[in-house]
């Protein structure tokens, strides 16, 4: 069997959208990635495998990679680290954790 490497993907219900609720799956494929956000996670919330996706995330996400144990094997993150502010994940975190890239600009000083 050849092994590749992992990528990183956010998994959600296309019916409800990402902003909905979503999950950090670290896998080979999407299609990977989709079945195990689905079977271990997604289904319980009434999602459809039909309606189940996988989006692959670009270079500006790297800084989840820290969410990674490392070990090689695939890896579903349902609680992510978020945002105390505007309750999104995925977007870094400013240096005192207070807001994220996403919203930083949002915030008055």
């Amino acid at each position: 069997m050849k092994v590749t490497k992992l990528n990183m993907y956010m998994a959600y219900d296309r019916q409800a959208g990402p902003g909905e609720a979503a999950v950090l799956v670290f896998h080979h494929t999407a299609k990977e990635a989709r079945y195990l956000a689905w079977s271990e996670e997604m289904s319980d919330w009434g999602c459809e495998f039909v309606d189940a996706t996988a989006t692959r995330l670009d270079k500006s996400f790297e800084h989840l990679w820290d969410c990674y144990r490392g070990d090689g094997l695939p890896l579903l993150i349902c609680d992510p680290p978020t945002c105390p502010n505007c309750k999104v994940w995925g977007y870094k975190l400013s240096a005192d954790g207070k807001s994220c890239d996403g919203c930083a600009n949002l915030i008055a000083p």
